[in-house]
């Protein structure tokens, strides 16, 4: 897979965690705490992802 398929593999599951969560009724808070835990990524960057799908 090329360097842009995985990017797009990646966002895909951020996506997909995140509107999962929405719609399960997790909170923001919550929702950074899971993407941090399954990137193994910071808070800040948990965040901001969170933030570019959550509405």
């Amino acid at each position: 897979m090329t360097k842009l398929g995985e990017m797009l593999v990646e966002d895909g599951i951020e996506k997909g965690i995140v509107e999962t969560c929405r719609e399960l009724g997790v909170s923001f808070d919550e929702t950074a705490k899971k993407i941090k835990q399954r990137f193994g990524i910071s808070e800040k960057e948990a965040r901001e992802i969170v933030r570019k799908y959550w509405f």
